[in-house]
Parts: structure tokens; C-alpha cells; sequence
């Protein structure tokens, strides 16, 4: 919609509204129909805009922005767990589902443009506060990773709840003139083996709170200027400031400055020579937020191996636990495919699920930093009778990209092959 108050003022309203259903989602090849998922998805948005020209040479533009957005991602399977035969196939719940997310997203901004001469100058200010809500149950379903990583003798021992398998079993075999067969001791049984006998590489899951609610305040302010320096030559330069106030779990960085500069030059009627150079800030990612305030904190989480934890003893072996009691026991039970695990299924293992839990896995953030990119082009185009040739250079650099690390992981040496190993500085982490 559009309307002209009078010559030297017009408004505009916009709006739209989508809608999207999709079944069955992710489904084919090695990923099973129980790991299928379905999507519903509603998104709107409503902006109206006022264009002021105030003289001849001002021109004020104003306009309001509303956008709701909500996503709804439903697991075929509500149960779980989430079962991973690494090579043949994934089934069950995925462990990050079901997940639902709420976004509000509100915006006012006002620029304002002078031309006068060989300058056209334009300033503005942007005011963007986004609020999200996510409700992901992201490792309630529980998961349980089958992988080619278990040595035969590891399993053998497990089996038979007696750490001196390995020695044992050696010891024999060289009494039997078979030392040929040691090493098959050490070697792992296959991802498909592991799952036919019930001996996961680990299992993992989550209890607790999945909510989380947070604003992100987000202020832009920006002057730039674009100057005719010549008929033959223009220069643009330009500053812009964006600070973005984030949840506290992710702190505030306000050391966003962004220059720019560009420029256009025709040394002859043929030839235009063209170049700029800026910097660019990206606002965070709510994901970040999110993960860091809940995993760990309000979501407990835990996760057990198969070799097993020397602090968490199960009572009825009186071994360390292992993944593989684990998904045997709760097997045996009828409970793995039928219900959730709850946390009372864990506590006839030794498992009491808690913040200072055996096993646990806790997210967090260092100090955040805006990412941003740096880019720059030169492009040079000559026109030869009705055809134009150009040759440009584009750059860009990536700086301060999150990523995800192990912060409770130390080096403790180097494989052959060149690989770093690790340790734990917490073992119960």
C-alpha cells in the first residue's frame, strides 16, 4: 500500500505472511524412517515507511518493522533413543529434537540524505532489539553411538566383568604357540558387530529445564559521503558503528568500528577503474547464547563410555559403568524404543543425574568477540566497441568466527602418524 500525503511526503505499508509443512523431513539413504522429522514453520512480517523530503536538498526516511517467527521441528519418533551404526545407518529420535523456537523482531530506523554540489551525504540510526525463546530438548531422547572403536579383548572384559582379560588371554595364547593371534586382541570389532552384541561406544543424554528466553539489543549508527571529486572520479567513504548488547552469558563487545572506502575512476571514455574496502560486523547467533546458558546448567547433562569412568562403580558388577550396562540393562527392561529414559531408569547403575554428576558435560563461552569480515575489490573494465572485458580481485578474511572447542582437554602426546592424544583435566567432566 501506497500513499502520497502531498508532494514532498508519501507513506508505504508492506506486510506478508508464510506459512510451511513439510513431513518426513531428512529421510533416505543411512538415515532411517524413525529419525525423520517434520517441520512447521510460520513467519510474518508488517513495515511502514515515511519519505520526508524536506527541501530540495534533505530527504528523512523513517520506517517501523515488525517480524514473528516460529519454528517447530517434531521427531518422527517421540521416544527414542537416538541409535548411530556408524557406515550402516541412523534411527531412532534425533537427540537435539523436539525443538521449538519464538522470534520477535522489532526495528525503527530513521536516514537522512543532503546533496549539495559534488557531495551526497547521508547518516542514519538503526534500533533493533530481537527476542528469542527456544524450548529444545536437546539430548532428552538420549543417544547411543555403535562405532568400529571396541577393542574384541576390551569387550570380552566387559562381558565378563575381569580386567585381566587382555593379560589372561595373552598369556594363553603364547603358551599355545599362537602369539600369531594376539594381535587380534587389540583389534576393534566393526560398527555392525558392536550393535548386533549391544556394546555402544557411548551414551549420552539430557535431563532438566530445556527453556531459555533472551533480548539482544542491537544499536546502528552510520555517516558515509559520496564525493565527486571530478567528472572522471568518485570517492564514497564511510563510517558505521553497531553495537549489539548480548544475554549476559555472552557479554557485550563494543569494539565495533567499521570503516569503508571506495572509489570509481574513468581515465579515458573506454576504461572505469572501480575499488573499496570495508569492514563488516555480524550480529551473534542466538544458538550461542542458548547452548551456553542451558547444557550444562539448566539442562544436566551426562555421558558414559565404554570404557567407563573409575569414579561412577556400577553396584551390581562393582566395575567401573560402562555404556554397554547401560544399553543392555535398559534393553533387558523393555524401556529403549517403548518410553523415554527417565532418570530413575540410571539410578540402578549409580547414576544420579545432577549438576555435579559423574560423566557430565558442561557448555560455556570465553569472553565473546563480534566476529567480522574484511573485504576489498579492484576491478578494471574496458570497452571494446560493443563488448566490455573486466578482470577483478575479490578479498575476504573471516575474523573472530565462533567455533566450538574442548575446554577440559589437555594435550598429553603425539601418535606416530603425527596425531595429538588427550587427557582430561576433570575426569568427571
Amino acid at each position: 500500500l501506497d500513499h502520497h500525503l502531498s508532494d514532498r511526503n508519501s507513506l508505504f505499508l508492506r506486510g506478508n505472511f508464510n506459512t510451511l509443512f513439510q513431513q518426513n523431513a531428512q529421510l533416505g539413504a543411512q538415515i532411517g524412517y524413525s529419525r525423520g522429522r517434520s517441520f512447521n514453520q510460520v513467519d510474518g512480517t508488517i513495515a511502514v515507511g515515511d519519505t520526508f523530503v524536506a527541501t530540495p536538498n534533505w530527504v528523512i526516511e523513517t520506517r517501523a518493522m515488525f517480524n514473528y517467527n516460529r519454528d517447530f521441528i517434531i521427531p518422527v519418533d517421540p521416544n527414542g533413543p537416538e541409535l548411530n551404526v556408524e557406515g550402516f545407518g541412523s534411527f531412532g529420535r534425533d537427540t537435539f529434537l523436539p525443538s521449538a523456537s519464538y522470534e520477535r523482531h522489532y526495528e525503527l530506523l530513521q536516514n537522512t540524505s543532503y546533496h549539495s554540489g559534488r557531495h551526497t551525504i547521508k547518516f542514519g540510526w538503526d534500533i533493533n532489539p530481537v527476542r528469542d525463546r527456544v524450548s529444545s530438548d536437546t539430548y532428552f531422547g538420549g543417544r547411543f553411538e555403535f562405532g568400529q572403536e571396541i577393542p574384541l579383548s576390551t569387550l570380552f572384559a566387559t562381558a565378563l566383568h575381569d580386567p585381566t582379560f587382555a593379560a589372561d588371554a595373552s598369556a594363553y595364547l603364547t603358551a599355545q604357540g599362537r602369539t600369531d593371534l594376539i594381535p587380534n586382541l587389540s583389534a576393534p570389532i566393526s560398527a555392525l558387530q558392536a550393535f548386533a552384541v549391544g556394546a555402544p561406544i557411548f551414551y549420552q543424554q539430557g535431563f532438566g529445564d530445556p527453556n531459555w528466553l533472551g533480548w539482544f539489543l542491537r544499536y546502528g549508527f552510520f555517516v558515509q559521503d559520496s564525493w565527486a571529486i571530478r567528472p572522471n572520479l568518485t570517492l564514497n567513504v564511510g563510517l558505521r558503528y553497531d553495537l549489539e548488547v548480548n544475554p549476559s552469558v555472552l557479554g557485550t563487545y563494543p569494539k565495533t568500528l567499521a570503516p569503508r572506502i571506495g572509489f570509481a575512476w574513468s581515465p579515458d571514455s573506454k576504461t572505469v577503474i572501480r575499488g573499496g574496502y570495508g569492514l563488516y560486523y555480524a550480529p551473534s547467533n542466538a544458538q550461542f547464547a542458548n547452548v551456553a546458558a542451558t547444557l550444562g546448567h539448566t539442562i544436566n547433562l551426562v555421558v558414559v563410555t565404554a570404557v567407563g569412568l573409575p569414579t561412577l562403580i556400577n553396584p551390581s558388577t562393582g566395575q567401573p559403568l560402562t555404556s554397554i550396562d547401560v544399553y543392555q540393562g535398559l534393553s533387558s527392561e523393555g524401556i529403549l524404543g517403548t518410553r523415554p529414559i527417565a532418570a530413575t531408569d540410571l539410578q540402578q547403575f549409580g547414576l544420579n543425574i545432577g549438576p555435579n554428576s559423574p560423566g557430565r558435560v558442561v557448555f560455556g563461552t570465553d569472553p565473546y568477540v563480534t566476529a567480522y569480515a574484511e573485504q576489498a575489490s579492484l576491478e578494471v573494465e574496458h570497452a571494446f566497441g560493443d563488448y566490455s572485458v573486466s578482470a577483478a580481485y575479490n578479498f575476504s578474511r573471516g575474523v573472530h568466527i565462533a567455533h566450538t572447542v574442548g575446554r577440559n582437554v589437555y594435550q598429553t602426546g603425539t601418535l606416530p602418524d603425527g596425531q595429538p592424544t588427550f587427557g582430561l583435566i576433570n575426569p568427571d567432566v
